[in-house]
């Protein structure tokens, strides 16, 4: 897994569960540490090693994609979008009658609200997200991520 000491982080990691970008990273970490010690790992693990690193390398590109979401947007354009989904959702939820096709658009911009949101968190937060082998390679980054 690189330089860090995963003793020292594990105990960040073992808490109440992150959502989003957070929970992403603790899910990455864990696997990837159990994906570095499979004979400490139980005998199903081990069987399973193939399908952990499919879910781990899609885990690894879902973060590539949000930290670029996050680094090469402004929070000007961030507000704009969570504002406009808002107005949106309100707009749709004033219809008299709602179809199975208005109730599933509602919960699509309901899903893109929230992940507008959380990009909005993580840049005013953190500014600008490190790529993936950069955090696992620095503990005081980690430690500063998960002590939040």
């Amino acid at each position: 897994m690189g330089k860090i000491s995963v003793e020292r982080v594990l105990p960040l990691l073992i808490g109440q569960p992150a959502p989003g970008v957070l929970g992403l990273l603790r899910k990455i970490i864990v696997l990837q540490y159990k994906m570095d010690h499979p004979e400490e790992q139980s005998f199903y693990f081990q069987m399973a090693l193939k399908s952990h690193e499919g879910y781990l390398r899609e885990m690894k590109i879902r973060y590539s994609q949000i930290s670029d979401d996050v680094n090469t947007r402004d929070t000007d354009d961030l507000i704009k979008s969570i504002t406009e989904l808002e107005a949106d959702i309100q707009k749709l939820l004033n219809r008299e009658f709602l179809s199975f096709c208005t109730r599933a658009g509602i919960g699509w911009k309901r899903s893109e609200l929230n992940y507008q949101k959380e990009l909005l968190r993580m840049k005013t937060q953190f500014g600008v997200l490190k790529p993936l082998d950069e955090i696992l390679e620095d503990e005081k980054y980690l430690m500063k991520i998960f002590a939040v």
